[in-house]
């Protein structure tokens, strides 16, 4: 599912944006939004959230879309073979009024907010979670995500259930996957981190919680074994993203994926790896992401990649 156009009203700092993305000869799998501080490249990602939001509760805070908090929002969204219209009227709890070309059409979202950092893992529980519906996502964002304890708890969940039950491994798929999971991971963070032992990173294994303490995730650096409390800022936040994909992408086949500042805390040429891996290995063939950073890595990517497109937000009402 690719998005071929996108038409704001009235939303957040937009009077009228078009963003039409058909004027590429094929359209990009990945979008990347570039501007200052402000311009609007978030708002973008509100306007998914919004669509995706009022699914889930009963009505949206119509007041933190409207830009003029008299007038109706519109939101349309234009794909390869469909189009989809969603209207935020100008009340706090009207629903919003949805407007479809095609029958039982509903675009699919999957959004991880810029606010995910976690520094220290703390749940000395597993928690059952159905992550297959995105119910554990933040309400606004501009909230804190925090769904990777949420990741981390459900493959502990159902690695132990699927060994507790006996289960053949050649029967259960998802117990296939979790076999080869461990090299996945490290093939990324061997494409990201590069191979040089001093600051390569490895992912060795993961325990589950007891005697009080926490899931003890273990990694390698050199030849020593660490601990995840203490990777750096830079090394979280990839092994967030990392394990956020590997647990969820398998619910969002076909898709759009936002992601705000995902290159947060990385230096330029992480920025560069870890972008080039998410969008050729971890996002399917039949999604596209859209982005937002600040990030030179970044761009130096969306510009030697033939299946990407940059928009610009500098000067746009």
């Amino acid at each position: 599912m690719n998005i071929k156009s996108i038409t704001l009203k009235n939303f957040k700092r937009f009077t009228d944006l078009t963003i039409d993305l058909s004027v590429s000869p094929v359209l990009p799998k990945l979008v990347l939004l570039v501007g200052a501080n402000g311009s609007g490249k978030s708002a973008v990602f509100d306007a998914f959230e919004a669509i995706t939001q009022t699914r889930i509760v009963p009505y949206i805070n119509t007041q933190y879309y409207l830009k003029n908090k008299q007038e109706k929002s519109e939101i349309h969204l234009e794909f390869e073979n469909n189009e989809f219209t969603i209207s935020i009227l100008p009340t706090k709890d009207n629903l919003p009024v949805y407007s479809n070309s095609s029958i039982d059409f509903t675009p699919s979202f999957y959004g991880r907010s810029a606010v995910r950092y976690l520094p220290r893992l703390t749940r000395t529980n597993i928690q059952a979670i159905d992550v297959s519906k995105n119910l554990d996502k933040p309400n606004y964002y501009i909230d804190q995500d925090s769904r990777f304890e949420n990741d981390l708890d459900t493959l502990m969940y159902e690695i132990m259930g699927t060994v507790f039950k006996g289960i053949n491994v050649s029967d259960n798929q998802f117990v296939n996957d979790i076999h080869s999971f461990l090299a996945r991971i490290n093939d990324s963070l061997r494409r990201i981190f590069g191979d040089n032992e001093t600051t390569s990173l490895k992912f060795i294994s993961f325990l589950p919680p007891a005697d009080g303490k926490p899931i003890q995730l273990i990694f390698q650096k050199g030849t020593s074994e660490v601990h995840y409390d203490v990777l750096s800022s830079g090394e979280k936040e990839v092994v967030n993203i990392l394990f956020n994909l590997l647990v969820r992408v398998r619910h969002f086949p076909t898709s759009i994926y936002f992601f705000d500042e995902l290159d947060a805390h990385l230096h330029t040429e992480l920025q560069y790896n870890l972008l080039r891996e998410v969008v050729e290995h971890w996002i399917p063939d039949d999604s596209q992401i859209w982005t937002a950073s600040h990030s030179l890595g970044f761009i130096q990517y969306a510009k030697s990649s033939e299946q990407a497109a940059i928009i610009d937000f500098d000067n746009l009402d």
